[in-house]
């Protein structure tokens, strides 16, 4: 029993580490506004989020290996599910502020511009989605499964990856932030039901990377 409330303890711990590492450089990343800075704090959160949470990770991947057929279908499923919930969660900023562009896709944008996609493809195409899913689904879902009902659980995933996307406090900046919030309900729906941390990983990837190489190429 000591031994449980140890790695109870132990995970706990870890978790809060993460956050506090998570937050102050995020609230840092924000004050500055500089890429130079923003980029690699995804890779250095991204490697010590790997290396915390190693045992999540190749739980996921045995997970992998004994069910294959079916983290696919989630996989595939989850990945479909995205631009569907894209599509809806554009649609009240298509109706309140039709002309408004949104500061996140522009960070993207101008970070594309001055950098080389063998830069910003693995940093924003990987590093940035499994940091994502390390904090927003594998310690905000899978940690609390069991302490607050599902279906909290989606919703609060979904508005805090609202929030996440921000870089102003305003309507039409939450409104063209809020498909990243569809899609993070639908990553914490899937971290729920497939219990598996390495299938939205996946999904997450597959999605920001296709949508930097579509980028790259209208640049």
């Amino acid at each position: 029993m000591s031994k449980e409330r140890s790695a109870d303890r132990s995970g706990v711990l870890k978790c809060a580490i993460f956050m506090a590492l998570f937050l102050v450089t995020l609230i840092i990343s924000r004050l500055l506004d500089v890429n130079a800075f923003k980029l690699p704090r995804y890779v250095v959160l991204f490697i010590i989020g790997v290396i915390l949470f190693k045992d999540d990770f190749l739980k996921g991947l045995k997970d992998w290996k004994a069910h294959p057929l079916k983290n696919s279908i989630w996989l595939v499923c989850g990945f479909l599910s995205i631009y569907i919930a894209q599509i809806i969660g554009a649609i009240p900023e298509s109706i309140f502020y039709p002309d408004y562009g949104g500061m996140n896709t522009d960070s993207v944008i101008d970070a594309m511009r001055v950098l080389s996609p063998l830069i910003y493809i693995p940093i924003m195409g990987i590093c940035g989605p499994i940091l994502e899913e390390i904090i927003f689904r594998l310690i905000l879902v899978d940690k609390l499964r069991g302490k607050i009902p599902g279906v909290i659980l989606v919703i609060m995933s979904g508005l805090l990856f609202t929030i996440y996307h921000m870089h102003a406090v305003s309507a039409p900046e939450f409104l063209s932030c809020l498909p990243h919030g569809m899609t993070g309900a639908v990553y914490a729906i899937v971290m729920l039901k497939n219990k598996n941390i390495t299938t939205t990983c996946g999904m997450h990837i597959l999605f920001n990377t296709l949508c930097l190489i579509t980028y790259s190429i209208s640049l």
